[in-house]
């Protein structure tokens, strides 16, 4: 999948977790587990990151890595779903407000840049969130449930004639036809980016332009 779009690539951000300073001192041992792993899935890959490698980064035992996370796919997801959370915060923060689509097109972009910018490593952290079937901790859920809180919170701000459980479904379905056009991106079914926005564009134009006619026609518009 190809990053030559000419824009700028979303950088990795630093691991920061609101509040993590007062948490419990096992939970703080967990956020460190969780952000070395990250570090080490980043810098050499998913294959050749073992859980003794993450223990000795975190200086603690790997004894001390199963207990809070279970196995290797469990930690790969909750890392990989800490980085995406972080990403999405980041760029929620940038958006205009113009419109749902241009937030929506924004939102997506900036994330399919940062997939493509690590696509080396991001694609087999993908594979074990979406298939950790022993649910890790959870964290990869939050991802996906704060990303469909944000899909709908855009809807909501531009269209105020939806009511709060249309919004969520509309989210969910955003976020649905967002992650198929993610995974169809790795399988080498768009030429650029560019065709991947394009395509998630026509989705959300195709959904959206309804609710915005119904709404103009609610209001007297």
């Amino acid at each position: 999948m190809s990053n030559e779009t000419g824009a700028t690539a979303v950088k990795q951000p630093a691991q920061v977790e609101p509040g993590a300073t007062s948490l419990p001192k096992g939970e703080r041992t967990a956020l460190r587990i969780r952000d070395c792993a990250a570090e080490l899935f980043f810098d050499q890959g998913y294959d050749k990151t073992t859980v003794a490698a993450v223990a000795q980064r975190a200086d603690t035992a790997t004894g001390t890595v199963l207990l809070h996370f279970g196995s290797k796919a469990s930690l790969a997801a909750a890392a990989f779903g800490a980085e995406v959370r972080i990403v999405v915060r980041q760029l929620a923060s940038d958006l205009s407000g113009t419109s749902a689509q241009q937030d929506l097109h924004d939102l997506v972009q900036g994330l399919l840049e940062w997939y493509a910018a690590h696509d080396r490593v991001v694609a087999a952290l993908l594979k074990e969130s979406l298939f950790d079937l022993d649910g890790g901790n959870g964290e990869y859920d939050e991802t996906v449930d704060a990303t469909m809180s944000l899909f709908s919170g855009i809807l909501a701000s531009h269209v105020p004639a939806l009511t709060a459980e249309r919004s969520a479904l509309l989210g969910q379905a955003l976020v649905a036809h967002y992650l198929v056009v993610l995974l169809r991106g790795f399988r080498g079914a768009y030429h650029c980016i560019d065709d991947q926005v394009a395509h998630f564009d026509a989705l959300v134009d195709a959904l959206i332009n309804p609710l915005a006619h119904h709404d103009q026609s609610a209001r007297g518009v």
